[in-house]
């Protein structure tokens, strides 16, 4: 298996800034920057929407914190790039459509995208083909998102990440990779989200991800999240739709694998520092191919590992749901899927029924065994929606942690969860409208028939077209469709075809933003506001409203003491917890009578609060 070169590079942050509680407002910071690039430009040009540059490579080599390069369509060289964006003010790379990279870089000529040591970066829009090894490329660095890109036809990945903590992955399509993955998270990169991407027809893996024990670090990916990813096709050369090595405490949900030729989710190790354990796998939909080995792969002692909600199918003719190691079964807690007659616990060197994997292992005593022809709509034509007969509805276990399936649709429609990635509405009939984030606000359609907060669902014929208006509270924004619609524009335009689902999130307006160290004082307004967001998360978690200590903060009175800002992390660490991803690594501590509260700390709750609107 070919590896990632990276040495993990050491991070020290000293923040200090003095407190005061008043109302005086922070100076204006200074507009950010925003650049172009075009075909038709010059790199002597000054970079502007008039005079644009002409390469991507002079943009990386301008950039600073807070700037935007917006990428004009055309076919350029990739870029190599070196300086970090921050927290408040990331770098980012948006490319129009018709953007296209299929030359390398000219700092690393065998890769298209390339960050190097460059963190808080977001690379947006792409289009990365052809390259000797990686399309995008991220390593030593953490907060890096790729988003929205197609990578496809490079020789080795269409993503690769080495020692990258905290990425986030979603919405891409990684296809045709010649000799290896679709998306390849390396090298200790801890807390990566991975979703709502399009994998098929790599040569190996769809998504691997490997701790790479002899590349130095800890060997291990912790805090994983991969979820809501179409996966299939992939694996000719071997691996699995998602393979893990290595990989512990983290959650695979909602995920449709069909197709693929070699293992569905596979955890073990080989080159990780430790086995794959303690993992979550819960509402996928696996269907091998014919070809394919067992849809899931548990072995080499990963013990701890749970296996709920998932249908999990073969087409093999040998080859079953689950095989597990006899080193493996040790905690394991498997139950609630939709399973074929055929399990292993000798590493699937023999077969047994599932009556004889209930006697051997006591699991799945809750799980019924079903055929695609009776679950899906269409499965020759890749339709795993559910039918309306299909024993999968109504027959899951429901989990608080799983509140909406692949598509957006809230999770239980019925009266239970159902069981895989869809969940089960009447077709053409039901819209329903979900509400999220740091904040409220209202949705309504034309036809009418949907007011939510009031009413959040409503019945259209087929064929209408339903216009959805979201409109924040006061002190609100709003931020993003999820869905049926992924944009953030507030109107979303749906035709009535299908069931179909949206979400609104709303975002929390929030004064001095960004707080400046060493200029703006924290105030008591700055509580009160994350205060009422991170209410509002909870709230939409089912979690009860804190109690939070000096339930009023008056401005230019009450002293903003170390336990209000240690309840914000309490408060905001069971909202991450709700939603099965573990809890932020916090700077330290504030200790009473001994820290003062900074810009920074407000700061970093602020930054949590956004990851998980």
């Amino acid at each position: 298996m070919t590896v990632c070169r990276a040495r993990e590079k050491s991070r020290a942050h000293l923040l200090v800034l003095i407190l005061a509680l008043s109302g005086v407002a922070s100076q204006a910071e200074g507009a950010l920057r925003t650049f172009y690039v075009d075909p038709a430009g010059s790199d002597a040009a000054a970079g502007s929407d008039t005079a644009p540059w002409r390469t991507l490579q002079r943009a990386a080599d301008a950039v600073q914190a807070g700037d935007l390069v917006i990428v004009r369509a055309g076919h350029y060289a990739g870029f190599d790039i070196r300086t970090s964006g921050t927290s408040i003010n990331p770098i980012e790379f948006d490319a129009d459509p018709g953007v296209v990279v299929d030359t390398p870089n000219p700092v690393t000529p065998n890769h298209g995208i390339n960050l190097e040591g460059a963190s808080w970066v977001i690379i947006q829009g792409f289009t990365v083909t052809g390259m000797p090894r990686a399309g995008i490329r991220s390593v030593l660095n953490e907060h890096v998102t790729i988003r929205g890109n197609v990578m496809d036809g490079n020789t080795y990945w269409g993503f690769l990440s080495g020692f990258s903590d905290d990425l986030l992955i979603e919405n891409n399509e990684a296809s045709h990779s010649q000799v290896e993955h679709g998306i390849y998270v390396s090298n200790s990169g801890d807390r990566p989200i991975i979703r709502h991407n399009h994998v098929w027809n790599n040569h190996a893996n769809g998504i691997h991800m490997n701790g790479d024990i002899s590349e130095g670090g800890d060997g291990i990916i912790t805090g994983a999240l991969v979820e809501g990813n179409v996966i299939h096709g992939n694996g000719v050369a071997g691996g699995s739709g998602i393979n893990c090595d290595g990989v512990q405490g983290s959650r695979f949900q909602n995920n449709l694998l069909y197709g693929n030729h070699a293992s569905g989710i596979s955890l073990y190790q080989i080159d990780g520092g430790d086995v794959s354990r303690n993992n979550v796998v819960v509402h996928n939909t696996i269907v091998q191919a014919s070809d394919g080995r067992w849809a899931i792969n548990i072995k080499d002692g990963a013990t701890g590992n749970t296996v709920l909600d998932n249908i999990l199918y073969n087409f093999q003719s040998f080859r079953g749901s689950i095989t597990v190691s006899a080193d493996s079964v040790p905690g394991l807690v498997s139950d609630w899927n939709v399973v074929m007659d055929r399990f292993s616990v000798d590493d699937g060197n023999t077969r047994i029924t599932l009556a004889q994997w209930r006697a051997a292992t006591g699991q799945d005593s809750h799980s019924l065994i079903a055929v695609p022809a009776n679950l899906f709509v269409d499965p020759a034509g890749s339709d795993y929606h559910l039918k309306a007969t299909s024993p999968a509805r109504d027959a899951g276990l429901t989990l608080a942690s799983v509140n909406e399936d692949i598509d957006g649709v809230p999770r239980p429609a019925g009266s239970v969860s159902d069981i895989g990635a869809y969940e089960y509405a009447v077709p053409g009939v039901v819209l329903s409208v979900g509400r999220r984030g740091s904040a409220t606000g209202t949705v309504t359609s034309q036809p009418a028939g949907i007011n939510c907060g009031g009413a959040c669902g409503a019945s259209f014929t087929q064929a209408t077209a339903v216009t959805l208006t979201a409109a924040p509270a006061p002190g609100a924004t709003f931020a993003r469709w999820s869905g049926v619609c992924v944009n953030t524009n507030p109107v979303c335009m749906v035709t009535m075809s299908t069931t179909q689902a949206a979400t609104a999130t709303f975002a929390r307006v929030f004064t001095n933003a960004p707080l400046v160290a060493g200029t703006t004082p924290v105030r008591a307004a700055h509580l009160l506001e994350l205060r009422a967001a991170i209410d509002t998360l909870r709230m939409w978690r089912g979690l009860s409203i804190v109690a939070w200590t000096d339930p009023v903060l008056t401005p230019g009175v009450t002293v903003v003491r170390a336990v209000h800002i240690i309840q914000l992390r309490s408060a905001l660490d069971a909202v991450f917890t709700a939603d099965g991803i573990p809890p932020p690594t916090w700077s330290a501590a504030p200790v009473a009578g001994t820290t003062i509260i900074t810009a920074a700390q407000i700061e970093e709750v602020r930054m949590h609060v956004r990851a998980v609107e």
